[in-house]
């Protein structure tokens, strides 16, 4: 009753003040002892697709605490999320991760179109319930617009094309799903493959992790895309795009390095072509799982920034990578400005990936 009692008490003094979401005047379900209020602000600038369904996060809550004080079951099951609308509570599907942690990471889908610049108080984590079942299960596009842990074979979901002609001219359809939880990929000499999701999406952030274990035969130069649109070729083998943003990486340990002009870049509509020209970063480690991100937000400039590091461990979370693996920013005013797909793209280049992340982006990200 005491985590009741201060809930209460922190929802009181927050009253006075809800934009949109008006506090619930009911319990959404009594078997759960403790709620506790969540406002959503958005920042100045609104995404091409609007708020609704952008991913919101709540970093470093400490069910560890709550765990050990008795008032959450130790598999975090009885951790909901609950919206009012100003009518009627809905449960939402949330993402935790790191249960029984002093640090947990509670992600949800924003559930209301909101405006720059405002804030929803209908939102809130429930939780006190010993004999709760589990919760709604995360899907790949209930929290995300795209996630794939690839603990499941969801091979079926992409696309998978030669993209853009990078190095040589060949497509291999090259990515095969395996049971230990990874896509496998092997494009061969001067072949290309790509591997996405048609989010039909401007403003994104795309992750994935890689394992990387060899290429032909001198280097790769293989990394994420965004923006995407075929604009020429009726079949895989024959796709050819001007419109996209790509990262690159290029220089793979354990091969005989040519110094790709490209390392380290955002490219822009073809390999050559410098959206953000960065620093050279050095090899690629091979045999480890390491990240690679890219963001593109607005137009009349595009904003772009691209993450990338050796190691994930390194990487604040998924799906949030922080400023020390930050690999290039900056801005094109010659921009490619469609909705299209993303994903990853891979040239001479064999190796593993998962953890396929895509959410909405813009900056400044929402608040909680």
């Amino acid at each position: 009753m005491q985590a009741h009692t201060k809930a209460i008490a922190l929802l009181s003094s927050l009253l006075m003040s809800s934009p949109i979401g008006a506090f619930a005047q009911t319990w959404w379900d009594t078997s759960y002892g403790a709620r506790i209020p969540v406002r959503v602000t958005t920042s100045a600038s609104t995404p091409d697709k609007g708020y609704k369904d952008y991913t919101a996060r709540i970093p470093s809550v400490n069910t560890a605490s709550l765990i050990s004080a008795g008032t959450l079951q130790s598999d975090c099951d009885d951790l909901r999320l609950i919206y009012w609308n100003g009518t009627a509570n809905t449960e939402i599907p949330r993402h935790l991760i790191d249960c029984n942690n002093a640090n947990s990471d509670i992600r949800f889908a924003i559930q209301s179109a909101q405006a720059a610049s405002s804030t929803d108080a209908g939102y809130y984590i429930y939780y006190g319930n010993p004999l709760a079942p589990a919760p709604p299960a995360l899907t790949p596009t209930n929290v995300y617009l795209w996630f794939d842990d690839a603990t499941t074979n969801r091979l079926s979901n992409y696309t998978q094309g030669r993209g853009d002609l990078w190095l040589g001219s060949g497509h291999r359809s090259s990515f095969r799903y395996d049971t230990n939880g990874y896509y496998t990929y092997d494009t061969g000499d001067n072949n290309i493959d790509s591997f996405r999701i048609p989010v039909d999406e401007r403003d994104v952030y795309t992750e994935a992790e890689f394992y990387h274990t060899g290429c032909y035969p001198f280097n790769i130069s293989s990394g994420m895309i965004v923006r995407g649109i075929i604009t020429s070729g009726n079949t895989a083998a024959s796709e050819s795009s001007n419109h996209y943003y790509a990262t690159v990486r290029a220089q793979s340990d354990g091969c005989r390095r040519n110094t790709y002009t490209w390392d380290g870049d955002i490219v822009q509509g073809s390999l050559s072509s410098r959206a953000v020209d960065a620093v050279d970063p050095g090899v690629v480690a091979q045999n480890t799982w390491r990240r690679q991100g890219l963001a593109a937000w607005g137009i009349n400039n595009t904003n772009l920034k691209y993450y990338d590091d050796n190691a994930s461990a390194n990487w604040a979370a998924l799906g949030y990578p922080g400023t020390n693996t930050l690999q290039a920013s900056g801005t094109d005013n010659n921009d490619s400005e469609g909705r299209g797909f993303a994903g990853i793209i891979v040239n001479q280049d064999r190796g593993r990936v998962r953890n396929i992340l895509i959410r909405r982006y813009i900056e400044d990200e929402p608040s909680v």
